[in-house]
């Protein structure tokens, strides 16, 4: 008869093994965890880029903090007021000595495409007015690289920034202008001009995208009419920084 004690094995449901199995759990329920982490971050940027809070979504410009792409909403043009108060400014012509240098500049006062009361320029500040029409090709091409420019710097340091919808017309392509800005994030103050152009007659428009640097002192400082390269654009921010010379 064998002396030898028949060992019977036992589940291994203690020790050293259960103790690395509920390690693992820990591990799977920290990993899960932490994903489900992660994707409601992404989620809530891109709700909140949606909106125009400055998210990021992808193939859509950023919107720098402190900046707000254009408020929803569109005017009727029979419905939009501009006011003007002050001498309109000389239409810009070809030569380059412009006689409306050092003319001080009208003020006006309209809505934005919510219908949120807007005056420029504000008084004592720079300012960079930017004429814009929906259906020009120019313009279309000029609101994304400032907008990507503002996405990448941020609000001018020193100089506010405003536009004019002008020109509006509703048989004419890219109608409305307050969709194709939504649509490019156009993060600029931006007026509604009336159907009779009142804004854009005052500041003496002559084709589009159409600038004028303003000093502090609320006098041109410098008006330029065509596309405008991003150096280009940081000169005339500093032009009216500078103010008249």
């Amino acid at each position: 008869m064998s002396n030898k004690i028949a060992r019977t094995r036992k589940p291994m449901t203690g020790g050293r093994a259960g103790t690395r199995r509920d390690g693992r759990r820990a591990r799977v329920v920290v990993v899960a965890v932490s994903g489900l982490l992660v994707a409601a971050a992404i989620f809530f940027a891109l709700v909140a880029g949606g909106s125009g809070g400055g998210g990021d979504a992808p193939g859509r410009v950023r919107v720098a903090p402190g900046l707000t792409v254009v408020p929803d909403g569109e005017r009727a043009l029979e419905e939009v007021e501009v006011r003007v108060e002050g001498a309109p400014l000389p239409v810009l012509g070809d030569t380059s000595a412009d006689p409306a240098v050092g003319s001080q500049v009208p003020t006006i006062r309209g809505v934005q495409f919510d219908g949120s009361t807007l005056r420029i320029p504000e008084p004592g500040k720079p300012a960079v007015v930017i004429f814009l029409a929906h259906w020009c090709p120019h313009c279309q091409r000029e609101v994304p690289r400032i907008s990507k420019w503002l996405a990448d710097n941020g609000e001018p340091e020193g100089v506010e920034l405003f536009a004019v919808a002008t020109a509006n017309d509703p048989s004419a392509p890219n109608y409305p202008p307050g969709a194709w800005l939504r649509r490019e994030r156009w993060p600029v103050r931006t007026m509604v001009d009336d159907s009779r152009r009142s804004a854009g007659a005052a500041w003496g428009v002559s084709g589009f995208p159409y600038f004028v640097a303003v000093g502090a002192d609320g006098k041109v400082v410098t008006r330029i009419s065509g596309e405008l390269t991003a150096e280009q654009f940081e000169a005339l921010l500093d032009e009216a920084r500078r103010g008249q010379t």
